[in-house]
């Protein structure tokens, strides 16, 4: 059985107007059917997935991390050369 699109007239006597829109049962219908019809991912999907997603935050915090040192760095050699700089 195909789910279609089911409306909600507005109610009338509201002071703004508003869109139609899809009722929360039949959207739970909807997203269920639907998920439930559609294919089944190959197993070794979900391990891309994650590793992309471990990847990501890896590479992220490495980023901070070579940031702060760098920032680090220049601020203790200017401490050296300059100490009156440091605090500005």
């Amino acid at each position: 059985q195909e789910w279609r699109w089911t409306l909600k007239q507005p109610k009338a006597g509201l002071s703004r107007p508003t869109s139609h829109c899809l009722l929360p049962v039949e959207m739970a219908l909807f997203s269920a059917s639907t998920l439930l019809a559609a294919p089944l991912c190959e197993p070794y999907s979900a391990f891309f997935g994650f590793m992309g997603v471990t990847s990501a935050v890896v590479f992220a915090n490495l980023g901070a991390a070579y940031g702060t040192a760098k920032s680090g760095v220049g601020i203790s050699a200017m401490g050296v050369m300059r100490p009156d700089m440091v605090m500005r």
